[in-house]
This record gives C-alpha cells, sequence and structure tokens, in this order.
C-alpha cells in the first residue's frame, strides 16, 4: 500500500537553527496495515553550510532531560551537538584533526558523570567530560595500523569491596585484537586476542543477570566473540551459524525477554539472528534475499527495526512472526545507514534516520 506524505525539509539558517520547509513529497509503503506502526509525520534536517551525514548516537542528559543527537561534521573533523528540543546546533567540538570513525554516549551511574568517546583515522580516542561542558576528560592515542570501529565505556565493575575499576575498551578492524585501558588511570591493561585476524567490529557490553557476570561482545566479521571482562577475559562464547558464516556482522542489540538474554545481530548477507546468550544457540533467524543490513535498534519487545543498504529501506520487523511487516523507501532514502529511536518533544516516538545524501531524516510512528 503506498501512501504518499508531505516531507518537510529543514535547512540551516545563519544562527545554526534549524527551519522547516515542505517542499517535497515522499513515499512510505506499508506492507501490512499495522496500528503501532502507522506513519503519521515525517521531516528531514539539511546542513548545506557544513556536512554531516551520520547520526553517531542520540541521548538524553540527566542534567536537563532534553535530547542530542550527535553527528560528525566531515568538513571541518568537528562534532555538532544539536538540541532536539531547541531544534539548532548546540555547540562544535574540536579535538580531531581528521576523519572521525565513531561517537558514542556512556553514563556513570554512580557518580552521575556523562561522557562522549569519540575516535578518528589517525586512532585518537578522546573521551568528553559532557557534565562539565563537553570538556576533553582524556586523550588515548592508539597504536592501531587501521583505523577503529567501536568503543565502550564500562563502569562500576567492584573487584572486592573496596575497589572499583573503570574500563575503556577499544576495537579495530584488521588487527583480530581488542584492547583494554583503564578509564581511571588512562593506562593500557591488554589486549583481548582472538585466533583469527579481520575480526574485531561492533562492540557490546552483556551485563547477565543470570550468572551476575559481564561480558564483552564483538560482533565481527564471520563469528560473534565474548569474553569475560574480568577473569583475565577468557573467551565464553565464539558464536557462528551457516547462514553467516561470510558475512560482516554490522550492528547488535541485546534485550531481556523471561528468563533468557537475547542478542539480535545484523549481517551483510541480509539475516537477523537472534541468539539466546545463556544457551550459545540461535533462538530465532530472518532473512530477507538481496538485503545488505547494518545498524539496527530495538523498537520494543515485538519489533526490531534495521537499515537496507542495498535496498535504500528502513526495514520493521516483527520478532513473533520474523518477517518484514513494513518499511520505510523512496527517494527520499539514500543509501541508509545508521538510525536512533528517539521521543521527540513535539512529534513523540520515532526514528533518526542518516545516510550519504547529507540529510537527517525524522520519521515519526
Amino acid at each position: 500500500m503506498n501512501n504518499p506524505k508531505k516531507l518537510s525539509e529543514n535547512k540551516i539558517d545563519n544562527d545554526n537553527t534549524l527551519i522547516d520547509n515542505t517542499n517535497s513529497f515522499d513515499e512510505i509503503k506499508l506492507l501490512k496495515i499495522n496500528p503501532c506502526l502507522k506513519f503519521r509525520e515525517n521531516f528531514s534536517i539539511a546542513n548545506k553550510a557544513e556536512k554531516f551525514n551520520e547520526i553517531f548516537e542520540v541521548y538524553t542528559t540527566k542534567k536537563d532531560g532534553k535530547e542530542y543527537l550527535i553527528c560528525p561534521n566531515y568538513k571541518t573533523n568537528r562534532i555538532s551537538i544539536i538540541s532536539i528540543n531547541e531544534n539548532k546546533i548546540e555547540k562544535e567540538l574540536e579535538g580531531h584533526e581528521c576523519h572521525i570513525t565513531s561517537i558514542r554516549y556512556f553514563a556513570n551511574d554512580k557518580t552521575n558523570k556523562e561522557y562522549l568517546i569519540s575516535t578518528d583515522k589517525s586512532n585518537l580516542v578522546i573521551i568528553w567530560d559532557i557534565s562539565n561542558n563537553y570538556q576533553i576528560y582524556q586523550k588515548i592515542q592508539t597504536d592501531y595500523k587501521d583505523y577503529i570501529l567501536s568503543c565502550l565505556l564500562i563502569f562500576n565493575i567492584e573487584i572486592s569491596s573496596f575497589k572499583v575499576n573503570n574500563y575503556v575498551v577499544i576495537s579495530c578492524s584488521c588487527i583480530g585484537f581488542t584492547k583494554l585501558y583503564s578509564f581511571d588511570t588512562n593506562l593500557f591493561l591488554k589486549n583481548i586476542q582472538n585466533t583469527e585476524n579481520n575480526l574485531t567490529n561492533y562492540l557490546l557490553l552483556w551485563k547477565s543477570k543470570k550468572d551476575d557476570n559481564d561480558y564483552i561482545i564483538e560482533c565481527c566479521y564471520k563469528k560473534i566473540f565474548i569474553y569475560y571482562l574480568l577473569n583475565n577475559n577468557q573467551l565464553y562464547a565464539e558464536l557462528i551459524s551457516n547462514s553467516t558464516a561470510n558475512s560482516e556482522h554490522f550492528g547488535g542489540v541485546i534485550y531481556s525477554k523471561k528468563d533468557a538474554d537475547l542478542l539480535l545481530v545484523s549481517s551483510s548477507n541480509g539475516y537477523i539472528d537472534v541468539w539466546d546468550l545463556f544457551n550459545k544457540s540461535i533462538y530465532l533467524s530472518i532473512n530477507i534475499n538481496g538485503s545488505r543490513y547494518m545498524d539496527i535498534i530495538q523498537w520494543n519487545e515485538k519489533y526490531t527495526i534495521v537499515t537496507d543498504y542495498v535496498n535504500k529501506s528502513i526495514n520493521i520487523i516483527d520478532l513473533t512472526q520474523m518477517k518484514v511487516i513494513g518499511n520505510i523507501s523512496g527517494k527520499g532514502i539514500a543509501s541508509v545507514k545508521k538510525i536512533k529511536k528517539i521521543n521527540h518533544p513535539k512529534y513523540g516516538q520515532g526514528i533518526l534516520s542518516s545516510g550519504y545524501d547529507n540529510y537527517l531524516k525524522l520519521w515519526t510512528l
């Protein structure tokens, strides 16, 4: 079913405020009518003066309760902090001198401190203290030969009743190992070594409810590796399926269902595998031939949303039926890469998407 919808394009004025101008159209295609997934409003943000075309992070600050999206500026190598509530660029972070490769947000619940961690092609890692006006908290110059793909900040790991450790975890492609640093001292601790090269990719932290352990998950090429954070980084599991044995795992989401901790992983050959992390086995699996899945988010316990790079669409997947029940596609989608779920102050819950067309789009449901 094709429903023409108005697409409001936003332009950036000289004061960095985003201005709405409705002057184009797009189509939203729903394969099946579903009241939970009916699109009712959409608009886009275009930055003509500069160049940001990827959403690396969306977060809500504890300080003011407002939502912000984080975009790298590939022209200036700055990081744009955009207030979703005020609809304007609030701040530009300077510190990187070359192409930015990753940005993620983390909060320390015990100290109420909030941080961004960003990396660039020179293998420089910067930790930004959000609570202190985005000042640089730490810089880590790694010795990777290829650029960094993903980072984690892990807080409040209690070794004993007297000591709490915090960690920086950094992964890089084409190397075959992930590096572990101390967040407290900025010192290198160890390499988490894989058995093969060209593996390390997207990182996740899994806090197991069953055994109260903390694990690092690497969504890699061919395999998924899971390590105990403590216990000398011992390997917990090496997950591999016949369907994704020769594909790249671009992203993952962890969620709990009943007594199980599940890992949703999107892969480059059009598969989404749902792993039972306790049993180390595939719980559910879905495949769309001809698709190339990249970023993945969890909408709720029933729905997950993933970008399809080849078909230039955003697919909505029903996890109970394990099939695509709707998609966003059309001329307004151009090589969609990253997506994020937000709660917009005006339009409600929706999806932010980004691609190579220098547009950031909000699709509200």
